[in-house]
Order: structure tokens, then sequence, then C-alpha cells
């Protein structure tokens, strides 16, 4: 873990433990003075009329903004003697006015990076002189250690039981604490207001992200901000769970051109047949394309590592809690199936490979679906790579695909978002279905918008083929849910790592994703109509004199 970057290993070694330290003397008398001067001047600019503020809480841009550029300019410097490569994230002043009501109860700030690599430090300079009456500084002592991540509506309970230090720093002093790290402060029984200043430093390295909740019942979400992000917002310290400062992360340049229509597409195949193929049909196969011993092999593979599911009579062997031997199936599948695509896809790399076993069982037949979206439909395919490890017949509930349907049926898939093709029922789809009848070692690929599925296995065999998905090199990888599954309003599209589908039981533990994964687009949920008659009338313009 990279906590901390401190040029004096007295204070490193306190920050590490204790979670805090005093540098007494940080700034001299002047400075003082002058900080003091610059923030009353402006007083009245900032519009807070709480007990206790912070100037970032000022709804005035400029404000916060002079007030910001001041105290940057002038306290980075000075901590940059201390701290080695560190960036500010915000510069401010907190005022407690004397009174009752200006107490702060424990807490920690934000998280504001992933926590398992980075932490902020909050370096805090009292200009007045701190003292039991004008309310003291409180610390918890080692509460940064395994501190759970803190965001907009996301407030993990404060222990009941805390060590609490009392420190009464002097004017000038600096307090210098890990941004996870319980503090508080009583109310200010002095005749007089108390003043503070402050920096948020964070490493350069350090990814600024930000973790929310749209309110107390959903999931959490994670969103990659940037540097600016404390700069550009605004907290209604009247309203704590207020989002408003989300909106800043929908303005950049970035989220506008992602998901973007009109894009010229990324090819799918190098040969200009298997395209023009690839995109009337949305299928390919291709003959021969594993030799007899990479077959055995690979069934060997399977045999081994048979029980990797065995509570369903279909299953696909991602759909497992066992990640030894998924990692060996994907290693294995990987192995046989990606090189030799490779050869005819353009620029694919594959994103991870599985058996799928279907096993000679009545209930063995799997419901009529579309594949999820994990790139950039406007612009990039993603395939499926299906070979089949033994010769199959009718029997033995081949793949079955609406030829075509990728094109009619063209919308987001993911977590929670219905069907597009609920508005004509599974059933009344099956007079549509093609059934794929492959030997041994051919290959389908099918375009994950593609309507498709699979019969009964009514042979005395499992059916077992070797599967690979693909996406194009240059596509991020994107995951999409709806915001609700009862009335969708919204799109939200994370960002997983890239070994989610592997390191996870995807089929089973979506929500996975918005506990780990980057929130970083959403847009507004179009629900897609197709009626029977439109799909017969489609099916027989474009494909009733073709084979």
């Amino acid at each position: 873990m990279n906590v901390i970057n401190v040029k004096d290993a007295d204070l490193a070694e306190k920050l590490e433990t204790k979670g805090y330290d005093v540098i007494h003397g940080f700034l001299k008398s002047e400075e003082v003075e002058s900080f003091k001067s610059f923030f009353f001047a402006r007083i009245d600019d900032s519009g807070v009329e709480a007990p206790f503020f912070t100037s970032h809480w000022s709804s005035s841009q400029p404000y916060r903004k002079e007030v910001d550029d001041f105290v940057s300019n002038q306290l980075l410097p000075v901590a940059n003697q201390w701290f080695d490569d560190y960036k500010c994230l915000l510069g401010y002043y907190l005022f407690k006015k004397p009174g009752k009501n200006g107490q702060v109860t424990p807490h920690r700030d934000w998280s504001l990076t992933d926590e398992s690599r980075h932490t902020g430090l909050i370096l805090w300079i009292p200009l007045t002189d701190i003292n039991e009456e004008n309310g003291g500084f409180e610390l918890a002592e080692k509460s940064h250690i395994d501190a759970p991540i803190r965001g907009t509506n996301i407030h993990p309970p404060i222990p009941e039981e805390l060590h609490i230090t009392k420190i009464f720093p002097k004017a000038g002093d600096a307090v210098i604490m890990d941004n996870r790290l319980i503090h508080a402060s009583q109310s200010n029984q002095s005749n007089e207001g108390r003043l503070a200043v402050g920096l948020i430093l964070f490493p350069e390295d350090a990814q600024i992200l930000h973790y929310f909740k749209k309110d107390e019942r959903t999931g959490r979400r994670t969103i990659k901000v940037g540097d600016n992000f404390l700069r550009n917002s605004f907290y209604d310290y009247k309203n704590p769970l207020s989002t408003e400062h989300l909106n800043v992360f929908t303005d950049t340049s970035e989220m506008h051109s992602m998901f973007g229509k009109g894009k010229k597409k990324h090819p799918t195949f190098k040969d200009v047949k298997l395209q023009e193929r690839f995109e009337k049909f949305g299928y390919v196969i291709l003959k021969g394309f594993l030799d007899k011993e990479t077959i055995s092999h690979l069934y060997s593979v399977y045999q081994e590592n048979a029980n990797v599911v065995t509570d369903k009579s279909f299953f696909i062997s991602q759909w497992s809690n066992k990640r030894e031997m998924k990692d060996q199936i994907n290693k294995e599948v990987q192995k046989a199936l990606v090189p030799r695509a490779q050869k005819y896809l353009f620029n694919y790399d594959p994103v991870f490979a599985v058996f799928g076993v279907k096993h000679p069982k009545p209930d063995s037949d799997m419901y009529l679906h579309q594949d999820w979206s994990h790139v950039d439909e406007t612009y990039f395919r993603t395939v499926n790579v299906w070979c089949p490890l033994l010769s199959l017949t009718a029997k033995h509930g081949p793949v079955q695909l609406i030829k075509g349907s990728h094109r009619l049926f063209d919308t987001w898939r993911g977590v929670d978002i219905p069907d597009s093709f609920l508005g004509i029922g599974a059933e009344n789809l099956k007079p549509y279905l093609t059934d794929m009848i492959l030997e041994a070692g051919d290959v389908l690929m099918w375009d994950h918008r593609i309507i498709h599925g699979s019969g009964i296995n009514q042979t005395d065999t499992s059916r077992v083929a070797a599967i690979v998905n693909m996406r194009p090199r240059d596509a991020k990888f994107y995951l999409f849910y709806a915001d609700s599954y009862e009335d969708i309003k919204e799109i939200e599209v994370f960002e997983p790592s890239a070994d989610f589908f592997t390191a996870n039981d995807s089929a089973n533990e979506p929500s996975l994703v918005k506990e780990s994964a980057l929130f970083c687009h959403h847009f507004p949920y179009e629900k897609l109509t197709v009626t029977e008659k439109q799909l017969s009338e489609f099916l027989d313009e474009e494909f009733s004199n073709l084979e």
C-alpha cells in the first residue's frame, strides 16, 4: 500500500500508526495575520450563515475560487517542504462562530481515491489559539486503520467506543492527519470567532474518485472525477443528502464522446465477405476450426473439471465460485481458440473463456436471450466464438438463433434491462429460430446482439462446447445496468476491472460491479418496441431468397 510520502521519518511513523501529528510553528506570525486579513475582508462574500462552515460550502463560485487560489498558493510551497509528490485538491477556510450550535460531530472526510493504494492528508492550521473554551480539536487515534469507504449518502457508523484525544494547537501550528481519521470539535463558547485554514493533499499519482449513492437505498457508485472535482463542486451544507455536485462529471468531453451516434463502425472480420455475412446474418460458421488433437485435449480438460458446476442441467463454467477450475478452463480454452479466432477477427482480444455444457436432462434448455453489451456498440461489436467438441444433431439441443435479429433488436443489454423482444414473447419467436447444426471442431461466431437460445438435450451424451468471448482491442470494457428494474429511467454504465468475468460469478453476482467498478456514464432509457408483424416482414424481406 502506498500510503504516505513524508520527508521526516518521525512524522511519517506517527501518521502511519496514530493517524496524525502536530508540526509546531508551521506558519510565522505574520503569515497567520495575512491569512486572517484575507478571510475577514471577504467574509460577507461567502453568503454562508451557519454557526460553523468551511469556505467550500459557499454557493458563490467566484468566492470559492478566490479563497482556494489564495490558500493553495500560500500553503502548498510550505507543505512541499514536508511532503513529497503531493497535489492539492482544495484550499479552504474553516470558521466557527461564537455560540452553542457550532459543534462538529465525530466524522471521517470523504474517500477520494482507491484507499487500498493511496490515502490523502488533511493539513489543518488554526489561525487562533485553540483551547477548551473555543471548542478544542478531537481526534480518534488509529481510527484511520481499515476505515470503510465514505462519500455522498455513504455514512458508515462511527464506533461508539472511541479513544478520543483532545489537542490544543497554537495559531500557526499545523495538524497533519490521515483523511480517514475520525475527528471532531465542540461548540465555540468564547466571545471570538475561531478561524483555521486547510489543504486537502493527495499523492500525485492517485486517481481521484468519488463514491456515492443516489439515495440511502441504492447501491454504491464510483466516479472517476479528476483533480478539480472539489474545486468545481458545491456542497449544500443545509442538505447533507444533496447530490448537486455529482453533475460535475457529466460535462466532461470524455463523457460527451461516449456512445455517440454516426460513428464509422470498427470492422469485425478481416475478410470482406465474412464481414458482409456477419453484418447481414449476425453470425458466421467456419468449418474445421479445431483439429482432432485440440478437440481431444479440450475434452480432457473438461473431464478434469467436470464438477465446476454440479447443480445445473445447462451451464457455462463461469457460473461457479471454484476459481482454480475456472482459471484452468479459461487458460486452456483461450490457448486453443484465441489464436485461431484472431486469424479471422480484426484486432480482437479475449474477454474470458468457458465450457458450455448441456447435460441430457429435461430441463437443459436455455431460454431465448441476447448477450450483455460490454462495449460502446455504436462503434464496436463483440463476438462469441462457440465450438462444439462433438458433432451435433437436432436432438443435442444445438444453438438456435434468429438470423438478422441483431439489426432489428439493436439496443443496450445488461443487468435488469428487460429483453427487447418481451412484447412479442419467447413462444411466438420459436418459429423464426434456425438450428445451428455443427460438426465437432466447427465454429459459430455470433454478434452478441442476436437473439439465441438452445433446446433440450434429448440424447444420452452431454453436449460440451468451448467458448470464448472476444471484443475489439481498442474497446473499453463496460457493463450496463438499469437504474431500477420496475420503473427504468436511465441506463448506468460501469467500467469494471479487466478480470471481472473470471474473478466473479457474473450470472449471480452482477451487483459486485457497483461496489468495485467506476461509474462512468448514464443516459436515458429508450424502450425498443418491435411487433411480431414487423419481425416477420423483416425476415421475409431480408432472407426469404437466401440460405
